[in-house]
């Protein structure tokens, strides 16, 4: 990647456990046969990942994530170094951040949904 990552905003916390997860990319061509045994092709060496976590922050907290958002991100179409919860622990990987969901309080804390995508295997 050429481009330089912008790493996650200082003072923001990452995703909460509940709604966390991602969803490896399948570079396989499964084809049914008439009879016998599916045929399978991988069609490609390039994996990566959709990656879904919520968001749950304070009002500074959202401040400072919608700031980051529209200044360093340059509204979102910037890379990011994203600290990713893996099995293998906590890995920062190049992301962008495709989508983000409705903000809703619940308490003292507001929820974001973000969707992000990553060209790494995970």
């Amino acid at each position: 990647m050429s481009e330089t990552l912008i790493p996650w905003p200082v003072g923001v916390p990452l995703g909460s456990h509940t709604g966390y997860g991602y969803t490896p990319t399948d570079t396989r061509t499964i084809t049914s046969m008439a009879s016998g045994a599916p045929k399978i092709r991988d069609t490609g060496v390039v994996e990566s990942a959709q990656i879904t976590m919520t968001l749950q922050l304070t009002a500074a907290e959202l401040d400072a994530f919608n700031t980051w958002r529209r200044v360093s991100l340059a509204r979102g179409t910037g890379w990011i170094s994203m600290p990713i919860r893996t099995s293998a622990g906590l890995i920062s990987v190049p992301a962008l951040i495709m989508k983000i969901g409705k903000v809703t309080l619940s308490g003292t804390r507001w929820k974001i949904a973000l969707t992000l995508f990553t060209p790494q295997e995970l």
